[in-house]
């Protein structure tokens, strides 16, 4: 399930809806890789997923929650793809890299 996007979506969907699930998911490390590969995905929210959560809710209210759970997803992507592509973004890679090498080297040295 977590080999395609709309299974990890799936699965975002269920953990977001059940905390329980969460927790269910680390108490193994078969379960961790799982729940891992569905927090760290970076795919975009998928339309239809959503959509067939929102038409199978067991009820108005779970079906509204859902709703606006995939609007925040959504939103969340957005914010985060306009991050990604910012000059603030690419300074902070930068800087990143620039101490790694630097502690890189400084440790080559001390060889």
């Amino acid at each position: 399930m977590t080999e395609t996007a709309p299974g990890r979506e799936r699965l975002h969907l269920a953990c977001d809806e059940d905390p329980g699930m969460v927790l269910w998911l680390e108490s193994s490390a078969a379960d961790q890789d799982i729940l891992a590969r569905v927090q760290l995905s970076v795919d975009a929210p998928d339309p239809e997923v959503a959509a067939e959560a929102i038409r199978t809710a067991t009820s108005p209210r779970v079906a509204e929650q859902r709703r606006r759970r995939h609007e925040e997803r959504v939103r969340d992507h957005e914010e985060h793809l306009r991050y990604l592509a910012s000059p603030e973004h690419a300074a902070r890679r930068q800087q990143t890299y620039e101490v790694l090498m630097s502690a890189f080297e400084a440790q080559r040295g001390a060889e």
